[in-house]
């Protein structure tokens, strides 16, 4: 069973990057749910266990808390300050770099090796925690596999770099959650590691994913979309225990 929810993110990735390439219209009605998802997993799976678990303190603040934020911020100075410093005016194919491009979906490699890590650590803490955040992993990486056919192609790239770095994409989630589940850590580590997790999640769903739903529908659609992703994640929880 562990090893059937560690390979889940791969046929997410290439499922996301399909649909975009195919169905594109849908796209929406997905990143609201995955947005949704995400939030869900946050409030109602990963919070109420850090919670819980034993982890050392720094200024009097529990050190996963203090992971939330740090994670938050390293990934907005990735994407914002490194990623997109200059002021952009004009049209945007007038920045279009297929070199940019490349380096981009690299980029989005790095982020599903985290996202494979934490699948494998959430299974040490628990199945029920392991699959929560497989879900959200799951909706993660089909947005990712979205993004990545998106970056390349607006950079000017061609369909074989596509799918090139939809199989790099596909195949680092489920190498960190093999070797997640492969290390054996404190619990202390695991909660801090869930608290580096939890932002980048947070960073992610309002960065990326809840704002790819709003430009291509309605804001009161969005809005429905995202609810019933959290309602999802708080019914798993609900019967899942």
């Amino acid at each position: 069973m562990e090893a059937v929810l560690k390979v889940l993110p791969f046929f997410s990735t290439m499922l996301g990057g399909w649909l975009s390439l195919r169905a594109e219209r849908w796209l929406h009605v997905i990143y609201g749910l995955c947005g949704g998802v995400m939030i869900g997993l946050i409030a109602f799976h990963l919070l109420p266990l850090v919670a819980v678990m034993g982890a050392p303190e720094l200024f009097a603040v529990p050190v996963p808390y203090l992971m939330i934020a740090a994670a938050f911020l390293l990934f907005y100075f990735i994407e914002e300050v490194i990623g997109q410093d200059e002021v952009r005016t004009g049209p945007i194919e007038a920045y279009a770099n297929p070199t940019a491009g490349i380096l981009g979906g690299i980029v989005l490699v790095g982020y599903s090796f985290v996202d494979g890590l934490a699948i494998g650590l959430g299974l040490q803490m628990s199945m029920m925690a392991g699959f929560a955040i497989v879900i959200a992993v799951v909706a993660q990486d089909f947005a990712d596999g979205s993004n990545v056919v998106a970056l390349v192609r607006r950079h000017g790239g061609t369909n074989r770099q596509i799918w090139i770095l939809l199989l790099a994409n596909g195949i680092a989630p489920v190498l960190g959650a093999f070797i997640g589940s492969a290390v054996q850590v404190s619990e202390g580590f695991l909660a801090c590691y869930a608290g580096f997790f939890i932002g980048v999640l947070i960073f992610v769903s309002m960065h990326d994913i809840i704002p790819g739903s709003r430009e291509r529908t309605t804001a009161l659609k969005t809005f429905v979309f995202v609810a019933l992703g959290i309602l999802v994640m708080l019914l798993l929880r609900h019967f899942g225990g």
